[in-house]
């Protein structure tokens, strides 16, 4: 009797149909005529870094104790491919309680491997199943995949790789044999792994391997409660830090709000359905409008993260920021970090949305235009304690759309022709700051008002501009060291030592095509902020 087919499954043997169905990457065979406009997977290292990422591998293979320096004097950057496998499996191998650490990596991951197999052995029989890689639900998995492999930025230049996604289907199958798990979103967290792990020639336990590192990384991921955690923090780092833009944002997701939760992960909402109906509970009207908005809000920020940020960046930024993820042991202010980053990155093309339709949109597709250099730098400078206000000044893609790649003669004065070449390495130390409070009028506002003030609460920030452009910008980390001076008649003075040490090096103002080096100059421009404890997260 022949073997009934589930109905609309994608078989296995026909995924070289499937990826092939209306897309727009697919290869144009030799023998027709006109090519197909193609995609080729952007570079993720050079020769240079896969040759030191090879010498720092061997040198952890000899002596592991030292992934903690490693992992340390490499925080804020990409790792090469080779570096990548060593990091990321030590990693996940390590979440597995159940084995020593004095084990090495190698017995390790062959003890994993025997564990996870015998697990899967078990429950094919369990199940009465042929195979591992054609669970109950692979009709499911197989059509979901392919869908993935289309729209998502990162994923299309795969989708017509039937290698790939016959990889992705299997060891999720494979993965729900073991343990019963299977969501949409493991498809966007199992295609980093894929890529860190890639093989060239790809062997049967393949599969097997990548559903065992997809089952150790559900067990570092966030959980669905601190990523809806994150995304509120998130909303209140805004919320303090720039008002004007988060008014903005709410005003926007109050204008023709037409929700389709197929946007922002459905399943996530159907978790609040609790909270929701809290929400319509509310008995102010003006209250339950700002909550209600509050939840639009988050709600893109709660797919970035919950997706490991594959649905909204291009494939070098998510890569850079899985990097940080697992060598921070996957640190949930790392995450948050990043993904504060991301959002004010954005605040430009955000701020010239008018309704919740076009706020959407810039949330769903703006952010694969990013620079990957923009959000390491924007990353960086909130981990060094920097402001979120000024990460939007570090986006340059609104400036490549203003001018374009090539701009027109006349559009703004040639530079290409000029070396501006690397500013010298500078720097600021020791900084001390007079600080001089006028008296208010009334002696009892004066009172009050100085009663409060804080003077350890003053933060430095030292950018350094070239014309308009800012380079770099960091904020002070240490207290300031305070002298109060003796009280004048119509002021308070203090005196303000900063001990932190602000080191600007590798600044390249040829990297901004706005930059004029017949008229701009380089300059250090310091600022003062009060920010009291009570207003910081």
């Amino acid at each position: 009797m022949a073997r009934r087919r589930r109905a609309k499954s994608v078989e296995s043997k026909d995924l070289h149909l499937t990826t092939r169905r209306g897309s727009a990457f697919q290869i144009q065979p030799e023998d027709e005529g006109i090519p197909l406009p193609g995609l080729q997977p952007p570079p993720l290292s050079s020769p240079g870094s896969e040759v030191l990422g090879r010498s720092v591998s061997a040198i952890l293979a000899s002596d592991p104790q030292r992934m903690a320096t490693v992992c340390e004097r490499l925080k804020g950057r990409p790792l090469p491919t080779t570096l990548r496998n060593s990091v990321w499996i030590d990693k996940l191998l390590n979440t597995d309680k159940v084995f020593h650490k004095a084990i090495s990596l190698q017995n390790l991951e062959k003890a994993a491997r025997e564990k996870f197999g015998r697990a899967v052995g078990h429950r094919v029989a369990e199940l009465k199943l042929r195979s591992a890689t054609r669970s109950p639900v692979s009709g499911l998995i197989e059509n979901a995949v392919v869908e993935k492999y289309e729209r998502t930025p990162c994923m299309q230049t795969f989708a017509t790789n039937e290698q790939m996604i016959s990889e992705t289907s299997k060891a999720l199958n494979i993965l729900y044999v073991h343990n019963g798990t299977y969501e949409p979103y493991l498809i966007h967290w199992l295609f980093p792994l894929q890529i860190a792990f890639k093989q060239a020639d790809t062997k049967a336990e393949h599969c097997y391997e990548l559903a065992m590192y997809l089952h150790f990384l559900i067990q570092k991921f966030p959980s669905w409660p601190e990523i809806f955690t994150l995304a509120e923090r998130v909303m209140r780092h805004v919320e303090e830090e720039d008002p004007d833009f988060y008014a903005h944002l709410q005003l926007c997701s109050s204008r023709n709000a037409v929700f389709d939760p197929k946007d922002f992960l459905a399943e996530l909402i159907a978790r609040e359905r609790q909270q929701v109906q809290e929400l319509l509970d509310v008995t102010d009207r003006t209250d339950r409008h700002q909550a209600i908005s509050k939840e639009l809000l988050a709600n893109p920020l709660r797919k970035w993260m919950g997706e490991g940020f594959m649905s909204v960046l291009d494939l070098p930024a998510v890569l850079l920021i899985w990097d940080q993820l697992f060598m921070h042991d996957w640190s949930r202010k790392v995450m948050e970090d990043f993904c504060l980053a991301v959002l004010m990155l954005l605040k430009d093309p955000l701020m010239t949305a008018d309704s919740y339709q076009s706020m959407r949109q810039v949330f769903l597709d703006h952010a694969s235009h990013l620079f990957t250099a923009d959000i390491q730098k924007g990353w960086t400078h909130l981990q060094q304690g920097g402001l979120a206000a000024e990460i939007p000044a570090f986006n340059r893609l609104h400036l490549r759309l203003l001018y374009g790649p090539f701009p027109k003669q006349g559009t703004r004065k040639d530079v290409g022709q000029v070396n501006l070449g690397y500013i010298l390495p500078t720097g600021l130390k020791d900084v001390v700051v007079k600080l001089i409070l006028k008296h208010p009028k009334s002696d009892a506002a004066h009172n009050a008002w100085l009663k409060e003030f804080d003077p350890h609460a003053v933060k430095l920030t030292v950018s350094v501009f070239y014309g308009n452009v800012k380079l770099r910008s960091e904020s002070s980390l240490l207290k300031p060291s305070v002298e109060k001076r003796a009280p004048g008649k119509e002021t308070d003075e203090f005196r303000l030592q900063f001990n932190d040490t602000f080191v600007f090096d590798s600044l390249d103002p040829s990297e901004f095509r706005e930059v004029d080096p017949s008229e701009d100059k380089p300059v250090l421009v310091v600022k003062l902020l009060y920010s009291p404890a009570d207003q910081i997260c």
